[in-house]
């Protein structure tokens, strides 16, 4: 007779709540997208499976366009933490302090407050 503990079964519950939320909007969000094809002018095909995308607003389209280079800087920034924390054996309260020093050094960077 196998046990399931309380955190196994949140886990699984949390998973399938995110998974199903995530398929609802994203279902509703093509469906609006193909309904107002013809009104909408922003709207352009995508590079994912021909799928429309909302290239209207500038805010989305900026954050798009800088995608490449934004996986970039997030593949670099967890291979110096992991660097680090393999090099000094952090763990834990170390690990935090890591991530948060790093994270702020990059969104003084990102914003400009040098």
């Amino acid at each position: 007779m196998g046990s399931f503990s309380w955190k196994q079964l949140e886990l699984g519950l949390v998973l399938l709540y995110a998974a199903s939320f995530y398929a609802v909007f994203i279902q509703c969000s093509l469906h609006l997208s193909h309904d107002y094809v013809g009104r909408l002018y922003g709207l352009r095909k995508g590079w994912l499976a021909g799928r429309l995308n909302d290239i209207s607003d500038p805010q989305w389209r900026s954050f798009r366009d800088n995608l490449p280079i934004l996986t970039i800087v997030m593949g670099t920034f967890v291979t110096i933490a992991n660097f680090l924390r393999y090099q000094y054996g952090l763990k834990g309260r170390g690990m935090s302090l890591l991530w948060t020093s790093i994270s702020l050094c990059y969104l003084v960077y990102l914003h400009g407050a040098w």
